[in-house]
């Protein structure tokens, strides 16, 4: 519904679906829509095997979900919305491009994973090494503030402008539609 609306308000642009962390999963599968000219992952990694209890609960904290969501509930998210190496293979070999974003500063299970994944995307992608930047690009949330550093973001911002104009006929005011795919149950909650 996204990628249609974005296509619908903005017909003369292409539409540019972003993925970061499990977003990535929604961006890949978002390269077989019609309108899409093509994708940016943004920390994208793979699961290896089946996930442990200890690694059910290191990814439930660090996204911010309470015990509640207990661990099958979490397993579940985690293979829907994060198996990336599913919807790689299953990508048709002329996909859209797609620039994929490595972090310099990533989570140990991403790092250790991102370049296999990397490796299995057919077709165009193009690698970007954003040396400094931590998963979520510098920013961090205390006392429900977000408190961030924005070159992170800013340099990532040109990248993309940079890459989406060899896609197509991207004006020269850096304007482009862009969607951004992520599911509900990754927000940080605030207390």
């Amino acid at each position: 519904a996204a990628i249609d609306e974005a296509a619908r308000r903005f017909p003369a642009l292409p539409v540019i679906v972003v993925g970061h962390s499990m977003g990535c999963a929604d961006a890949l599968r978002g390269l077989d829509h019609p309108d899409v000219a093509g994708a940016v992952l943004i920390g994208a990694g793979l699961w290896d095997g089946d996930p442990t209890p200890a690694q059910i609960r290191k990814f439930r904290e660090r996204r911010g979900l309470g015990p509640e969501l207990g661990d099958t509930r979490t397993e579940a998210i985690m293979r829907a919305f994060y198996d990336n190496a599913q919807f790689a293979q299953q990508l048709r070999p002329l996909h859209p491009p797609i620039l994929y974003v490595r972090l310099g500063l990533e989570f140990e299970e991403i790092a250790q994973t991102r370049d296999t994944l990397l490796h299995m995307l057919p077709g165009q992608v193009r690698p970007l090494d954003l040396k400094g930047a931590t998963h979520y690009l510098n920013c961090s949330s205390k006392g429900g503030f977000v408190i961030g550093d924005t070159t992170a973001a800013r340099r990532l911002g040109s990248e993309i402008r940079r890459w989406a104009r060899g896609l197509s006929a991207v004006p020269a005011s850096n304007t482009y539609a862009a969607t951004s795919l992520s599911h509900p149950a990754t927000r940080q909650r605030r207390r």
